[in-house]
């Protein structure tokens, strides 16, 4: 909307009025954010719900933030609690079309890319600057939920105590192993000792 003014004294009203135009702040109209999980998990690439307030993946998770504003802009920053500055955005600015007889201009899109480096659940925000100057300093606020991937939980269940055997002896083993995510490959490390026993001493 808009607001005529001008000032007044005594018997002179001859200020000229002034139109002053109220402009609410640039704002996202829509976003969506692609994740991708770490590579030795194996699993695919993919599209969170749009315009959720919240996302919980790995860490290590790299996440593909695309917003689209409703009017132009000329910058914008991603405010991640642990990094000390905000990220700048790539933004995009589609060309201007005609549209019978008159000039439409398209909507900006904004791009960041982000990685969850640790645990735990952290706020983050999206500053927009409009092309007046103007900022909005909470276009956008994400919550991002980093969750930590436990390492495989294993066991050697036989043998169950340590064993002496002859060189040329077969010996069985059974280990388990578990864990939260799918196993990418189960292996078993050994190390072999020789002992002397005709030269052990005597108790």
């Amino acid at each position: 909307g808009t607001i005529e003014l001008r000032a007044v004294g005594g018997d002179d009203h001859e200020m000229p009025w002034r139109t002053l135009e109220i402009v609410p702040p640039v704002k996202i109209e829509s976003f969506r954010v692609q994740l991708t999980p770490p590579s030795y998990t194996g699993e695919p690439s993919t599209t969170a719900p749009e315009n959720g307030s919240q996302l919980r993946a790995l860490v290590g998770t790299r996440l593909q933030i695309k917003a689209k504003a409703n009017r132009p802009i000329q910058a914008a920053r991603w405010h991640d609690p642990a990094r000390p500055e905000p990220m700048k955005g790539r933004v995009n600015e589609p060309q201007v079309a005609a549209n019978r007889k008159k000039l439409k201009q398209g909507q900006p899109t904004v791009e960041f890319e982000v990685t969850i480096t640790k645990p735990g659940s952290a706020t983050h925000r999206l500053s927009l600057v409009d092309k007046d100057g103007f900022e909005n300093a909470s276009a956008l606020q994400l919550e991002i939920v980093g969750i930590a991937d436990p390492s495989p939980v294993v066991a050697l269940d036989q043998p169950a105590v340590d064993q002496l055997v002859t060189p040329n002896a077969v010996v069985s083993l059974l280990a388990t192993a578990k864990d939260e995510r799918r196993l990418k490959e189960i292996a078993i490390e050994f190390r072999a000792e020789v002992f002397n026993v005709l030269n052990r001493p005597a108790l």
